[in-house]
Formats: C-alpha cells, structure tokens, sequence
C-alpha cells in the first residue's frame, strides 16, 4: 500500500491508493511536483499605475502564453517597481508556465519560458530545476496529464486550477538516465509524428490542385480522347432547340384548330 508522510508538522503517514494510477517499474517513485521544484505564480500590477508599466524592461506574461509549448516573447513589460511593490517574481529560463485559469484549451496548458520573465497570477510557474529530475520530463507528463489535470479546477461559473493543485500533482519519476531515455525516444517519435502531419498537409494541398485540374480539362474537353465520328455539339444543340420549339408549338395548334372546328 502507498503512504506519504507529508511536511506538515503532524508527522502522520496517509494512505494514497486512490491518487495512485498505476504501478510503477523498480527503482521509479511517484512524488509531488512541489517535492521536486518550487511552484510559485505572479501578480498583474495595477493598470491605472503607470509606474508599474512605462518604461518598463522586465517581460512578464498571461496564461495564454502557456498555449504556444514554448515562450519566446512577452504579452508587455513591468518596472523594476512592480516587482518591489506586488507579488510578481521573475523566473528563470527553463521554467514550466501552467496555465490555471483560461476557456477553451488555455486551462491546464504548460510552456517552457526560454526567456526570463514574470507572469500574471493565472499562471503557476514551477521554476528550473537544478538536479534530479528533468524539466523536459515533468513537461512531458503535464502534457499528458492534461484532462486530469482540467478537471480538478475548482468553481462553479468559471472553473480554474489553483496553486495548490498544480503542485500537488503526482508524477511518477524514473531513474536520471531513465528520464534522459524517454525524453530522447520521445522527442525523435514525435519529430517522425511532425513530419507525417507535414506530408499529409502537402498531400492535401496536391489533392486539391489534382481535382481543380481535372475539372478544368472536364469542362474543356481534354479528360478522354475525341472521337471523329461523334455529332458534333452544334447539331445537337440544334436538334435539342427544334424538339423544344415543337414541344411549346403542340398546344397551340391544338387551341387553333379546336377553335377552327367552332367556327
């Protein structure tokens, strides 16, 4: 049976069978995100303040960012003041940004900051860390843990994730080298995964071209060899005239006739 002694002063041991979701290969342990890295988050500074934002050099980011897998550039800057003065924090080249609030699949979405920056209080950050565990790897398991991780936001008209969620997650952790293994499996599976996607987009695009084409030689006449010995279209168009002239000629006559016999 799984235990965990947690930090928090009673010292007591608790069973969590239920968090556990499968068995794990020896010499793998299941622990807490916040075991293995700080979670932290930040703050938007007041927008009326404009001392908080003119001028300011320090990038700083929202939840939305954590969409884009990787975070190169910021959504604004903040003053060397907003971080005295709120609760922002800068983190890091290297950290996860977990997006805790958002619509849509924006809540739950993790990036890797390849920048050094801020972020808003809808983002939890678990910053770079420096031994036993790979950044790329607990990056991978959120990624996996997405819909698990979605439905344990909190809230009625509009749900979101907290501090506490994100860093209580359970992850099970490998061996180093075993980390490094799967990340370089994955990376190269995922990289074929990308070029297969690639490749179906250019079929599609040829696809489409193919059948614009060959509507174009349909209608010109050029898809099937010409056959000297058919009508040409200009008689069989005068056929099709002359029928339907007749056609709207017949009850006329009828009428003239009807009307010649009365007389």
């Amino acid at each position: 049976m799984p235990y965990e002694k947690r930090a928090d002063g009673k010292g007591e041991a608790k069973c969590i069978e239920k968090e556990i979701l499968f068995d794990l290969p020896e010499g793998w342990s299941w622990a807490r995100v916040n075991a293995v890295c700080p979670v932290g988050t930040g703050a938007t500074p007041l927008k009326a303040n404009k001392a908080y934002y003119e001028n300011g050099t320090i990038p700083w980011i929202t939840s939305g960012s954590a969409t884009k897998g990787v975070i190169t550039k910021p959504d604004g800057y903040i003053t060397e003041r907003a971080l005295r003065e709120t609760n922002c924090v800068v983190y890091p080249v290297e950290s996860l940004v977990v997006a805790m609030y958002g619509e849509g699949k924006t809540r739950g979405s993790v990036a890797t900051l390849r920048i050094d920056a801020a972020t808003n209080q809808a983002c939890a950050v678990l910053r770079k860390i420096e031994k036993g565990c790979l950044q790329s790897y607990i990056k991978i398991y959120y990624e996996n843990s997405y819909d698990a991780l979605r439905e344990k936001a909190q809230g009625s008209n509009q749900p979101n994730l907290s501090q506490s969620v994100v860093s209580n997650l359970l992850i099970p952790i490998p061996p180093l080298a075993e980390q490094r293994r799967i990340v370089g499996a994955l990376g190269k599976y995922l990289a074929l995964v990308d070029g297969i996607e690639r490749d179906r987009a250019d079929l599609d695009g040829l696809l489409a071209q193919l059948k614009s084409k060959v509507l174009d030689l349909a209608v010109r006449g050029e898809l099937v060899e010409h056959d000297p010995e058919d009508e040409p279209s200009s008689e069989l168009l005068s056929r099709i005239t002359a029928v339907r002239a007749a056609k709207s000629l017949t009850p006329l006559v009828a009428i003239y006739r009807q009307s010649s016999t009365l007389r």
